[in-house]
């Protein structure tokens, strides 16, 4: 492209060599502007970085290795304690003995062995709560900052997903059933096998909501044995004729409540 415009101003334009080819370089310009703004649109061209001035140009961000660096510089005494973490002696540390040392106030005791072990906390049968005592009542909000919870109520219906108060203007629940969407509660104990139990229908500020099939088994009162937690042996989706089915009777439903404007739970129904 250069070429053949530099030969063709050199064809039409009178003078000298020197006037021709400062002519031809000129012409260059105009062409690789007006192809420049041809492909990219105003002010969004590559820029020649030669051309920004030095006050307007940024240095390299700092290399990661070297912040890591000058953090172990500032906590260790010396460059000699950061090397030889990987190489002491491991010791485990139950959380009933840390207890114990910090109702002491023996924080001195502590970074010793910090310093002089490779420490790992292990937990016992005393640190843990099992998930089936009877005496024990979750609640997300409490001091033990449970990131997972998952209850299963008695006799719950679609009310559960359903704002207690007569008017909330900040209660909003999208209705959006979707047949194929599984349901990601890998640690949930819903009592039976998730494969092929459960619909998705919508959701409502931080939640999901579905609809879940419970096999009959497991609503006897002789059901007193629940699987594994998380047990899932396929996809949670219902099949396509009961997704369908539960699809047509939510729309069913809505076309009874044509002339409702609004829907709250204040009893519970059973």
């Amino acid at each position: 492209m250069s070429s053949k415009a530099a030969l063709l101003v050199e064809g039409n334009v009178a003078g000298n060599t020197a006037d021709r080819y400062v002519f031809s370089l000129t012409m260059l310009n105009y062409i690789y502007d007006f192809l420049l703004s041809s492909i990219y649109p105003p002010n969004t061209h590559p820029e020649d970085l030669d051309d920004i001035p030095e006050h307007l140009a940024a240095e390299d961000s700092i290399p990661q290795e070297e912040v890591s660096n000058s953090i172990l510089h500032e906590i260790m005494r010396s460059s000699a304690e950061s090397d030889n973490y990987d190489i002491r002696e491991p010791k485990d540390l139950t959380l009933s003995h840390l207890k114990s040392l910090y109702e002491k106030n023996l924080h001195s005791h502590v970074i010793q062995i910090m310093r002089k072990y490779r420490a790992r906390v292990k937990l016992t049968g005393e640190d843990m709560y099992s998930h089936q005592d009877p005496n024990v009542a979750w609640k997300a909000g409490s001091a033990h900052k449970l990131d997972y919870i998952c209850a299963l109520g008695n006799t719950l219906g679609i009310h559960a997903a359903l704002t207690n108060t007569r008017v909330n203007d900040e209660y909003e629940f999208i209705l959006h059933p979707k047949p194929a969407k599984q349901f990601s509660g890998k640690y949930a104990q819903l009592g039976f096998d998730q494969a092929a139990s459960l619909l998705y229908i919508g959701s409502r500020p931080g939640e999901e909501v579905y609809l879940c099939m419970v096999p009959t088994d497991t609503l006897l009162p002789s059901f007193d044995t629940p699987p594994p937690v998380g047990l899932c042996t396929g996809s949670t989706t219902l099949s396509p004729d009961h997704a369908r089915i539960l699809t047509i009777f939510i729309c069913y439903c809505l076309s009874l409540m044509a002339d409702a404007t609004g829907v709250c739970c204040i009893e519970p129904y059973i």
